[in-house]
């Protein structure tokens, strides 16, 4: 999808949703974590980077891979601009 078509389709869920409900992540001691930029649809080359790091440096996953969307379709003209970390427990 394009950023425009995305937008349209988060406002419109938005709407949808009513109450909304928020749930609250354990804290784990580690993480190996990488910052994207950019849409996406690349989201996998930064996935795959983190990852060869991870085994490259003996550490094991030890819990659910987490996404910070910062910076997105909510509140930047391009996806260029978009931000997201990628967030992966580790020991």
């Amino acid at each position: 999808m394009g950023g425009a078509e995305e937008k349209t389709f988060l406002l419109e869920k938005k709407q949808d949703l009513g109450d909304i409900a928020f749930k609250v992540f354990p804290k784990v001691p580690m993480a190996a974590c990488i910052f994207h930029k950019g849409s996406y649809n690349t989201l996998h080359n930064s996935y795959a980077m983190l990852l060869q790091y991870i085994e490259e440096n003996g550490y094991e996953i030890c819990g659910n891979i987490r996404e910070s969307y910062i910076d997105g379709v909510w509140n930047k003209e391009t996806e260029n601009e978009w931000l997201t970390e990628i967030q992966i427990p580790v020991k």
